[in-house]
């Protein structure tokens, strides 16, 4: 712990830290966070959901399934990505920054990267080929975790390969960088909280995020291997998340723009939980900066992996136990 204590104390205390460039780029985060979850509008554009942001309600209710939809994701992650560049270019005056090429050209292949992932929306259709109707459900929610590898993963390791930066590994996925133990303290430090938000309504009603669907009983198998089959799948989402956010737009980045590659990866990471609950959304600005600076300083991204697997396994986990011991009281 004391290694990860040392990473912020020289992060915050560093000639070029900026407390007002940061309070800056929160204002302009935290504005569009706010005009994504309490503007109506549903009722502003008359959809058909009601889900009050903008995300579900704009972009899932009137274009999903329309190759619109792809695009308009790439004008929202631009936004976030390229608005909050401009921010901290025009307050640092950094115009070397202004005229790196190579940066303004790999990003935008990235932001082109993480709009066909979330925007990509053929999943049903390949699902609906390849399996039986009654493992859609089950094939469709698991499928949706695994896509990732696909539309993100795979398209980063052609970049890297066209481009080979970091040289020596493919955007943190090395072991070098110091011990994994104070991650594994991270978690054990947020058990309680994790223990207490299971008790809470609004937590049981989104976790698990497994859903059976009859798909054990018509594979004729014990539950317990379904979970297992879709458990997999959603840990392998937070590998890409991991991969892109603090792989590609951090430590792709550190030798083109150093530390200033965190904010802008923070900003994008907000706005990719627009379509999440308010307080995950907000939350993810403040977990993406500090797992940034810890990526920044490691050069790997086991960190976060670790924290980030970690702590979703165990809500799941602990969903599963209120579950079982409902069904058991009643």
């Amino acid at each position: 712990m004391k290694t990860l204590l040392r990473y912020f104390k020289d992060y915050f205390t560093s000639e070029d830290f900026d407390l007002r460039l940061h309070l800056l780029v929160m204002t302009f985060c935290f504005t569009f966070l706010s005009l994504n979850f309490f503007v109506d509008w549903h009722i502003v554009f008359d959809t058909r959901f009601v889900e009050g942001n903008f995300e579900d309600d704009i972009l899932d209710g009137m274009f999903r399934g329309q190759l619109i939809y792809y695009f308009l994701f790439f004008l929202l992650y631009s936004l976030a990505y390229f608005g909050t560049t401009l921010l901290c270019i025009f307050y640092t005056k950094d115009w070397d920054w202004l005229r790196n090429r190579q940066f303004w050209v790999i990003s935008t292949i990235g932001i082109a990267i993480i709009s066909f992932d979330i925007g990509f929306y053929w999943d049903d259709d390949i699902v609906r080929a390849i399996l039986p109707s009654q493992l859609y459900y089950f094939g469709a929610r698991s499928f949706d975790r695994l896509v990732g590898l696909f539309t993100n993963v795979l398209p980063l390791f052609i970049l890297w390969k066209f481009t080979k930066e970091p040289k020596e590994h493919f955007y943190g996925l090395t072991l070098k960088g110091g011990t994994l133990k104070p991650y594994f303290l991270m978690i054990a430090m947020m058990l309680p909280l994790l223990l207490w938000a299971s008790f809470q309504q609004d937590f049981l009603a989104q976790y698990p995020t497994y859903r059976d669907y009859g798909a054990s009983r018509f594979l004729e198998v014990p539950e317990w291997v379904t979970i297992l089959i879709y458990e997999i799948s959603y840990g392998s989402d937070f590998i890409s998340v991991e991969l892109f956010f603090r792989g590609f737009l951090v430590l792709g980045f550190v030798a083109i723009i150093g530390k200033k590659a965190i904010l802008p990866m923070a900003v994008l990471y907000c706005f990719v939980h627009f379509g999440k609950p308010f307080g995950e959304a907000l939350s993810s600005f403040f977990g993406g900066y500090i797992l940034g600076v810890v990526s920044y300083y490691t050069r790997n991204i086991f960190g976060g992996l670790i924290v980030h697997l970690g702590i979703a396994w165990l809500m799941e986990l602990f969903a599963f136990g209120q579950k079982w011991l409902n069904l058991a009281d009643s």
